[in-house]
């Protein structure tokens, strides 16, 4: 579980996702890019706080105590992503995921486990759209341990990410797929492991509240046939 946990937050988290591809649609494409837009925020947003909860099959909430895990985010004045962090339900802090920008762009990642203090550096490579990095290798103990190779949209948006090993055995696939609004509607994951059969998890989402500035605060979260109710809290700079 801590596995995943520490590489989930490369898939969650804008910043590691990387990979220009051709807009299939008419769009306006964005001159600049930052976690702002990775995120696809309206507005000077200075934090984000996502947070799920079990339903019925109609979506009415079961119970007010969390489910899985609680995700934040926290953003400079600029759009720039400065901290990424994951916590248990009960609000006990799992992983801390902290970036090193070089030139507008971010050149490292650290991800520490918090209950083990084990770090993973993230080294990234080949960036596209001028911001996001389409390769980044993952070092423990200066070791190499994986590699993540991504793709984005002309918004800079994932749609792919691959996960290969340090002997580039693939071990995780991810593909994403987004309205024309560009808020994700659905995801396929596929897990990997070798000498057995993969464990895919489709999940699907459906947008039921926005704020004054049109970004989601309520959604809907089919996995696997499973129902979840996601709330996202939007705090802005003043």
């Amino acid at each position: 579980m801590k596995r995943k946990t520490l590489t989930s937050i490369i898939f969650v988290s804008g910043l590691f996702c990387a990979l220009y591809a051709i807009a299939q649609q008419e769009k306006t494409v964005r001159s600049t890019y930052n976690g702002w837009t990775s995120h696809n925020l309206q507005g000077k947003v200075r934090e984000l706080r996502l947070t799920s909860y079990p339903t019925d099959a109609k979506g009415r909430k079961l119970s007010e105590q969390a489910e899985g895990h609680k995700h934040q985010f926290a953003f400079s004045e600029q759009g720039d992503e400065l901290q990424y962090n994951i916590y248990d339900a009960s609000g006990k802090l799992l992983v801390k995921s902290v970036p090193t920008y070089i030139n507008g762009r971010i050149g490292n990642t650290t991800n520490t486990d918090m209950a083990t203090g084990q770090e993973e550096q993230w080294v990234m490579f080949n960036y596209l759209l001028d911001f996001y990095p389409q390769e980044a290798h993952c070092y423990i103990n200066n070791k190499l341990h994986k590699k993540v190779y991504n793709q984005v949209n002309a918004m800079g948006h994932l749609t792919h990410t691959r996960v290969v090993d340090n002997n580039d055995r693939p071990t995780y696939l991810r593909g994403m797929k987004y309205d024309a609004q560009e808020n994700l509607v659905s995801i396929s994951d596929t897990f990997k492991v070798l000498n057995n059969k993969d464990s895919i998890v489709q999940t699907t989402y459906r947008y039921m509240q926005s704020d004054s500035n049109h970004n989601w605060t309520l959604r809907l979260d089919r996995v696997n046939g499973r129902t979840l109710i996601t709330e996202r809290e939007i705090i802005y700079y003043k």
